[in-house]
């Protein structure tokens, strides 16, 4: 059945923010501009079940995703980690072969050259603390699935993991948050220029940087988490992307220069539920929520059109009588008219 408000905590349907005048025409948001998108999701992996050929994957919720970025016609897609089980309860599955079944479900997406820009979680972290020692083949398993293809104009010993890129009018800023755990690479992330054309900066990475369910988080070290969030703020960057809990929940803080910038947690890729649902106000109280959804399976989309961006959070129900559909269930707007200045 179709979800209804009472699905939505803290939040309305439908809120817009503005960094623009009443005043200022709708000409001078970029109106007049060729709108483009992208997709984010991430939190992909298999069922704790420890069962011997299981595929790692939830098959059945990336398969839906897959299809929803074709349609939507995303021009590239974000995944802020924990695409597969890795080395937690993988019931003999190689990393290779998890990764692989990974890219075969994503097909259509791969087939519309749509390029798609990965980080790690957990799942593949290679020196988890879960792990006796670095897995050295958990590493070059990711690396050579999607690692090797990232951009590598990240810090030593890091490339392909934290990096960055420009598309159109955005810089795209992937942050690994496993080679110190986490934390951040913030000397890298403060020598972070975007060029002229530059209007929207997006960041993303496995970690809340502000709690929700899961301690383990970049919030278990406050004083690089208050760095990172300055920086990002000092960037440009008005929106930050991660998972970790298996949930959709939005919410915005603002860095130490009053910059509003959104955390934006899309951790429901198909990974189990973890039972008894999160219910706010966020255990920091600098952070004000604003929407916040459980269950199900869900997808992020961008339209950037000028220096107007427009995030919609798609809600997929498997369970509807006569076919899975996909709801609209929280969507809001920021807007920037200028190209991004630096000011750190």
């Amino acid at each position: 059945m179709k979800p209804n408000a009472s699905t939505v905590i803290a939040g309305k349907w439908i809120s817009v923010l503005m960094f623009a005048l009443l005043a200022l025409s709708w000409t001078g948001w970029g109106a007049e501009a060729e709108p483009w998108k992208f997709g984010v999701f991430c939190d992909t992996r298999g069922s704790n079940e420890n069962v011997a050929g299981k595929s790692c994957v939830n098959k059945q919720a990336l398969a839906a995703i897959a299809d929803k970025i074709v349609v939507e016609e995303c021009e590239l897609v974000l995944v802020p980690g924990d695409l597969v089980n890795g080395y937690w309860a993988n019931g003999g599955m190689s990393y290779e072969d998890q990764f692989l079944i990974w890219t075969e479900i994503m097909a259509p997406v791969y087939e519309a050259r749509i390029p798609i820009y990965t980080v790690r979680g957990n799942h593949e972290d290679d020196s988890s603390p879960y792990l006796p020692a670095p897995d050295r083949e958990l590493w070059n398993a990711y690396m050579e699935a999607f690692g090797n293809g990232n951009p590598q104009n990240g810090p030593e010993g890091e490339q392909g993991l934290t990096y960055s890129f420009e598309w159109k009018n955005a810089l795209f800023v992937g942050l690994d948050e496993y080679v110190t755990p986490h934390q951040v690479n913030q000397d890298w992330l403060d020598l972070q220029t975007p060029s002229r054309q530059v209007q929207h900066v997006f960041a993303f990475g496995h970690e809340p940087a502000y709690q929700v369910v899961h301690a383990d988080c970049l919030a278990a070290y406050s004083r690089s988490r208050q760095l990172f969030w300055n920086s990002l703020g000092a960037l440009g960057c008005r929106v930050y992307f991660c998972g970790h809990d298996h949930l959709y929940d939005r919410a915005h803080v603002q860095d130490l220069q009053g910059n509003v910038i959104w955390q934006m947690l899309v951790g429901s890729g198909g990974a189990p539920h973890h039972g008894e649902p999160w219910l706010p106000p966020h255990a920091d109280g600098s952070v004000e929520g604003d929407c916040h959804q459980e269950g199900g399976v869900g997808l992020a989309t961008v339209t950037i059109q000028g220096g107007r961006a427009t995030i919609d959070w798609w809600w997929w129900n498997s369970d509807y009588v006569l076919a899975p559909r996909w709801y609209l269930l929280d969507t809001f707007e920021y807007a920037i008219l200028e190209s991004v200045s630096i000011s750190h």
